[in-house]
């Protein structure tokens, strides 16, 4: 696969940072953290297996790290909320067991409620507060779903729209750890004003 497009260079400028730390041992690189990427039989039975097509950004992602080692997440979300980059063998199988369970007649309520789409593509999740990070596989919007399981609210709505695609968000990612902006901050990079609300709920409409 060829090495020369926007997801390859984001690649490169977000594994030079280093980790953000308020230990004194000596901070580590991003790159130090990831997995090998994926091969291309393993991406293509991921895919057979969900019986969802990854958007070409995402199957690229992938093959340059397959998630993370274990350790602070690497992903973030709004108010600084880091995720565990899954694996695709961990985006798969959460994938499914969420799948299962949205499909349970006593339980197909709550997920609806939530704003579950079984388009989505999970590559981020914090298990305790049940919070992920997903891309769309029809669209390829970047999109911050808390499940139904959450023991209690942590954010005004279930979903939030975070980037039109998976290079903006990585973009994104890439200024946070190199210190250039806090685009992940309380508010986000846009305050909360009500035009704004209307528009993420009419974006997460045609997810």
């Amino acid at each position: 696969m060829a090495r020369s497009s926007r997801i390859a260079s984001l690649f490169a400028d977000l594994t030079s940072a280093t980790l953000r730390s308020t230990s004194n041992a000596s901070a580590s690189s991003v790159l130090s953290q990831l997995n090998a990427g994926a091969e291309a039989e393993v991406l293509a039975a991921a895919e057979e297996r969900l019986k969802l097509s990854f958007p070409p950004p995402l199957r690229e992602f992938y093959s340059l790290a397959d998630g993370q080692k274990p350790g602070t997440g690497l992903l973030l979300v709004p108010k600084n909320r880091s995720l565990k980059f899954l694996s695709l063998s961990e985006a798969r199988n959460l994938w499914l067991y969420w799948k299962e369970s949205a499909d349970r007649p006593h339980q197909q309520r709550y997920w609806k409620e939530a704003g579950y789409d079984p388009s989505w593509i999970p590559i981020g999740f914090d298990q305790k507060l049940q919070i992920s990070l997903c891309v769309s596989s029809r669209v390829g919007r970047m999109v911050r779903f808390t499940t139904p399981e959450a023991a209690a609210s942590l954010t005004a709505v279930a979903t939030d729209h975070l980037a039109e695609n998976l290079e903006d968000y990585l973009a994104d990612l890439t200024d946070y750890y190199h210190k250039r902006s806090a685009p992940f901050g309380a508010g986000g990079k846009s305050s909360s004003t009500e035009p704004e609300s209307l528009r993420r709920a009419a974006d997460l409409s045609r997810l």
